[in-house]
């Protein structure tokens, strides 16, 4: 049987996020620990950026804010980021269907 392929890194740390925004518990954590933030900015640069452009790995950013906004207080947490609604529309413009398909789950969970 064929090995199973190794995720990067960067991918793990992702999934581990997504998995932890998903609960109230664990979702309260990252509220307070002030890390989300971050998330929309990166993905704008991921996806816009002339330097950094990477759109699978501004996918997983995505499905971690998508996972985020599931419940109210991920929903208004989001929303107080700098940058995150335009960053979650230009998701929907991106060439990567996982991407898209993230930013819209996102926008549809903050309507």
């Amino acid at each position: 049987p064929a090995a199973p392929m190794a995720l990067p890194l960067w991918q793990l740390h992702w999934r581990c996020l997504q998995s932890l925004a998903t609960a109230a518990e664990s979702r309260t954590v990252l509220l307070r620990s002030g890390c989300i933030g971050a998330a929309p900015s990166l993905a704008h640069r991921l996806l816009l950026g002339a330097k950094e452009r990477d759109e699978p790995r501004a996918a997983a950013v995505l499905d971690f804010l998508a996972n985020l906004a599931f419940d109210a207080d991920g929903c208004t947490a989001l929303l107080r980021c700098d940058g995150a609604f335009d960053a979650l529309v230009e998701g929907l413009e991106s060439r990567q269907p996982s991407a898209r398909y993230a930013a819209a789950l996102a926008l549809r969970n903050v309507a």
